[in-house]
């Protein structure tokens, strides 16, 4: 291995007494080794980092929540539907049937029986819309989660659809419109989130 001087650093030959750099004396300079320069050793940390929460994961729950509510409603008002649309067609019959008999009191009766089942016909076939509706947008906040506090937020329309109900719904549309009610205010509650979700939809 070979000496360098201990004043300039520079090689020395064995056996000298001078370094042929500078001129040190090498009898009272201790011979050293070129110092040798290492790159500091950068400490990595391994601790682990946990990856960050995904965006929207409450907003998704929430929505799926509403899925479930409208999946209900829905449900109500089609099944209300289906009763009133086979009441109707039975009172539809029995009132064409009684209006053909030879006996006047008959008849008006079997008239009044026609006029009950188109008014049912009637409500069903309202009933029946409101359930495809509320699937329709079930369907839609699906992939586009939009307008959601826009349907829900107005107050007239959810007390005028109990009214309706309690006339026209029947025990299943007047459980759809008590639901639809409380669905607003789950809406109206978790407002913010709803709409931050319809904003990243719309970006």
């Amino acid at each position: 291995m070979a000496n360098f001087c201990g004043s300039c650093g520079k090689a020395i030959n064995l056996g000298g007494n001078f370094c042929d750099a500078c001129g040190a004396p090498l009898n009272n300079t201790q011979p050293q080794q070129r110092p040798v320069y290492q790159q500091p050793h950068q400490q990595q940390s391994h601790s682990y980092q946990p990856p960050p929460p995904q965006p929207g994961q409450a907003a998704q729950q929430l929505l799926k929540s509403l899925n479930t509510r409208l999946t209900l409603t829905a449900t109500f008002w089609i099944v209300a539907a289906s009763v009133q649309f086979l009441i109707g067609i039975i009172f539809l019959i029995a009132g064409i049937a009684m209006m053909a008999s030879p006996w006047q009191d008959t008849q008006i009766g079997g008239v009044i029986f026609a006029i009950v089942s188109v008014v049912l016909l009637i409500v069903a076939t309202l009933n029946l819309i409101l359930g495809i509706s509320d699937f329709k947008f079930k369907t839609k906040i699906r992939t586009a989660p939009v307008g959601i506090v826009r349907r829900y937020e107005p107050l007239g329309g959810k007390v005028g659809l109990i009214v309706y109900a309690a006339f026209f719904g029947g025990y299943f549309g007047l459980a759809s419109a008590i639901i639809n009610v409380v669905t607003r205010s789950f809406v109206l509650d978790n407002r913010q989130q709803f709409l931050e979700l319809e904003n990243q939809v719309r970006q």
